[in-house]
């Protein structure tokens, strides 16, 4: 493995380290600074929301800047993050708004992180993301077992843990991209795109149906796991367990692609997603909600990389920027819905209306995706504007 691979591997398990502390423990951390779930949801949403907003202009910017201030974009955003870090660990004031202000400075990040590994052709993105999956595996349960043993602080100790890592592996990291090497793309107007590509956008859609089930289960999954009998040390287990199964499939998805190209398995994932909802709806106790984590394999893990895929299937090569913001975007967006409308779920019925509810969008998501998906490239048959 060559050293810019091993370290932006590193790199992305800081990172997805700090993505376990933050979004994994949101709820342990949140329920126990006394807010209730409907204002966790309020807190998850408006960050998510914000970011979702303010990510396209910072992405733009930095392509225009030909990523001159990556890493510095990098750097900036984890020193803050650390400094909110310490002001909740220390003084403990207005817990909901600066943990959701870290919160929304780590999804600021995830483009930008995502962007360091196109500055060196010598990284394989592909590896270092699994491995990224393999440090919130590690990590997950560790923080279950300090928030068990000590208090949710826990939570937000491993956040800044995390971002010191980031800042490290990010200083490190060796960057061979210059200016010249910068492809800029003819802007398209929305309208244009949408005409030209309507079954993409149809399973854009659907997709975003499958996001905002898997909020449902990952925000609130803290409350999901005491229904089904469990505490915040099963509550990791289960995070590792997810994690861990989505390992083979970030490794090995070139060699999937030889069997069938990508859209077959964003077809996969949509019916793994609703199988896993399913699972968890029906489970008694925790048994069945680990045995609910195995279609991560299928579904989530394979979401990551199989949309990636995808976008360059069926969309032309100058619109393929846009058309991976959009399953950005999505993901954002259904952050939002999910993390208000779970919230209101759970304050105002019961975590199994949650997950049933879950379970019945998985299922609509699923079968969008799956009637309205493209196997040829839809730029080429695509009418002229």
């Amino acid at each position: 493995m060559k050293r810019p691979t091993i370290l932006y591997s590193l790199l992305q398990s800081f990172f997805w380290s700090v993505w376990a502390a933050l979004f994994g423990f949101s709820s342990t951390y949140l329920l126990a600074a006394g807010l209730s779930s409907f204002r966790i949801g309020i807190v998850m949403g408006v960050c998510s929301l914000v970011s979702a907003v303010l990510q396209p202009v910072l992405a733009g910017w930095m392509d225009r800047t030909a990523h001159r201030y990556l890493k510095t974009g990098i750097v900036l955003f984890s020193l803050v993050s650390i400094a909110v870090c310490f002001v909740m660990l220390f003084w403990q004031v207005m817990p909901g708004i600066l943990f959701g202000l870290c919160a929304g400075l780590l999804q600021m990040m995830a483009p930008l992180v995502n962007a360091l590994a196109a500055d060196n052709p010598d990284t394989d993105f592909g590896i270092s993301r699994g491995i990224g999956s393999l440090g919130y595996a590690v990590v997950f349960p560790l923080i279950g077992i300090f928030t068990a043993r000590w208090k949710a602080d826990a939570a937000v100790a491993a956040a800044a843990a995390g971002f010191a890592g980031t800042i490290l592996m990010t200083c490190l990291f060796p960057v061979t991209r210059t200016a010249g090497n910068t492809v800029s793309a003819a802007p398209q107007h929305s309208s244009s795109f949408v005409r030209r590509y309507r079954s993409f956008m149809l399973v854009l859609a659907g997709v975003l149906l499958l996001y905002i089930s898997h909020v449902f289960l990952g925000n609130y999954g803290y409350q999901i796991v005491q229904h089904k009998g469990g505490d915040s040390v099963a509550y990791g287990n289960g995070g590792s367990i997810a994690a861990l199964f989505e390992l083979p499939t970030m490794f090995l998805f070139a060699r999937l692609l030889r069997f069938r190209p990508a859209s077959f398995w964003v077809r996969i994932t949509g019916i793994s997603f609703f199988l896993k909802a399913l699972t968890i709806f029906l489970a008694h106790g925790m048994g069945g909600y680990y045995a609910a984590m195995a279609f991560q394999l299928s579904g989530w893990g394979m979401i990551q990389v199989a949309s990636v895929y995808y976008v360059n299937e069926v969309i032309a090569p100058e619109d393929t920027v846009r058309g991976q913001s959009l399953f950005t975007s999505a993901l954002a967006l259904a952050t939002v819905i999910g993390s208000f409308a779970g919230g209101w779920l759970l304050d105002r019925f019961s975590v199994p209306a949650l997950t049933g509810i879950a379970a019945l969008l998985a299922a609509v998501g699923a079968v969008i995706v799956f009637l309205c998906m493209r196997t040829d490239h839809d730029h080429q048959q695509r009418p002229a504007d």
